[in-house]
């Protein structure tokens, strides 16, 4: 599939991509942040598990919790995590990074 039709898939579910030179998706980021709530990750996290290329996933100032952070933890081929701004606690935080030590955050 090209790029362009990749990117408007992704629009389709609401994410924004960035391509590397290389030709694959690099970067993930939703749209509408405000909007975004925990029911939203599992599709999120679906189209970032088949972007094994994607180096970041950006979840900021989303509506999302503590509760999608056990999802997110499934996601190993990232190598960080945006979650600034979003409904996560401390706890919460701290108990992923122990989950997922190898993927940058950046809270």
């Amino acid at each position: 599939m090209e790029q362009k039709a990749v990117s408007q898939l992704l629009q389709s579910f609401g994410i924004a991509c960035e391509w590397n030179p290389s030709g694959s998706v690099s970067w993930l980021s939703v749209i509408y942040p405000a909007m975004t709530t925990d029911t939203d990750v599992a599709s999120i996290l679906w189209v970032a598990k088949q972007l094994p290329a994607i180096q970041e996933l950006s979840l900021c100032y989303t509506q999302i919790t503590d509760k999608s952070l056990r999802n997110l933890a499934k996601v190993t081929n990232v190598e960080c995590m945006r979650l600034i701004g979003n409904n996560m606690t401390t706890t919460g935080l701290s108990e992923f990074a122990l989950i997922v030590p190898n993927i940058r955050q950046e809270c």
